[in-house]
Order: C-alpha cells, then structure tokens, then sequence
C-alpha cells in the first residue's frame, strides 16, 4: 500500500483519498446548508441537490447503505461523528426527501454499521439522539 507523509504522520494514501471525498461531501452539504437553513421540513428540501449528497456518502463509504422501506441509513459511526449537528440534520433532510421522493415517508433512523447502534433519528423536521 502506498503510503504518504502529511504534517510529519505516516497516513496511508487511500485513507487520504477518503477524508479528501468526504470533504468534498461535506463541501456539498455545506452548500446545502443554505439552501436548507429555511427548509422546515423534508418535502421542502431541492430532490436533485439531496441525490447528489446521498450519492456522494455512498461513494466515499461514509454512508454504508439506505433504505426507503423503512426509512433507515447505515454510517460508519466515525462519519457521522465528524459532522456537526447541522449537517448531521442536513444529512438527515436529503435521505427523508429522497426517501419522499421513492414513496417513503418523511422520518428517518441512522443506525451505526457494524454495531447497529442507533444514531440519530429525525422526525421530518428535527434531530434527535
């Protein structure tokens, strides 16, 4: 495995790859934000905006998998912790409306992969632990 010095850390460069693609999605959902920030609920959110931020999770693996029936996302729970609580419920809002958008309702649980520990549920408005 290729390996590349950064800041004086020895750091595999695929694990590099990886926290380059997630910032990249959080860039995406940090532009969501705005456009969320008056959002008051999943109906309400751009469908093609959170496609592309649900698309973006599954390929940098941060989001193992999504279901719409029932409204459950599996992350990888060191993911989900980087995130702040806004993009958390960012997250939140783009799997309700995509889930919306496939006959799903508006709630959604994200459960941790591996343990299934549960994450954070949202209700179609708020976050909740």
């Amino acid at each position: 495995m290729a390996r590349q010095v950064t800041r004086g850390w020895d750091v595999p460069v695929d694990h590099l790859r990886m926290k380059t693609r997630l910032g990249l999605a959080l860039g995406v959902a940090l532009v969501l934000v705005f456009s969320y920030r008056w959002a008051t609920s999943a109906a309400s959110v751009d469908l093609e905006q959170s496609r592309q931020l649900v698309a973006m999770l599954h390929e940098d693996g941060a989001l193992v998998k999504s279901s719409c029936s029932p409204n459950m996302a599996t992350m990888k729970g060191a993911s989900w912790a980087f995130l702040n609580e806004t993009r958390q419920r960012n997250v939140m809002l783009a799997l309700a409306r995509v889930c919306i958008e496939l006959g799903g309702g508006p709630t959604m649980e994200v459960h941790e992969a591996g343990s299934q520990r549960l994450l954070a549920t949202f209700d179609g408005r708020n976050l909740g632990k």
